[in-house]
């Protein structure tokens, strides 16, 4: 992956914990908490990556570059553009330890 250039991290993302509870009637309560404002950029993953990811049952449908965190784990979500992205993995983009690459599948909409 190439790194990005100026003008590039032009979305704006929030990054949420995906935190679960059980609730008092025998079901899950979810709760997204707000962990950081930051500025991204979304693509599409290509057809090799979407199809291999499909067949390992581990679905990744976009790729978001956001400047280098080391918090974002699996256990997080990015809301981008009216969208909700569940976090696959997190990996720095080369080795300047500027940028962090988010491999994630696309859930719908933002409630």
């Amino acid at each position: 992956m190439q790194r990005p250039s100026a003008g590039d991290l032009n979305r704006r993302a929030v990054i949420r914990r995906w935190q679960e509870f059980p609730d008092v009637v025998d079901g899950i309560d979810q709760s997204f908490p707000e962990v950081a404002r930051v500025w991204s950029k979304v693509e599409p993953v290509g057809g090799g990556i979407y199809y291999g990811s499909v067949q390992t049952g581990n679905m990744v449908t976009h790729r978001i570059t956001i400047r280098r965190r080391q918090d974002v784990t699996a256990e997080h979500v990015i809301d981008a553009d009216g969208r909700r992205y569940r976090v696959k993995r997190s990996a720095d983009l080369g080795t300047a330890r500027e940028f962090t690459v988010l491999d994630v599948e696309e859930l719908g909409g933002v409630p």
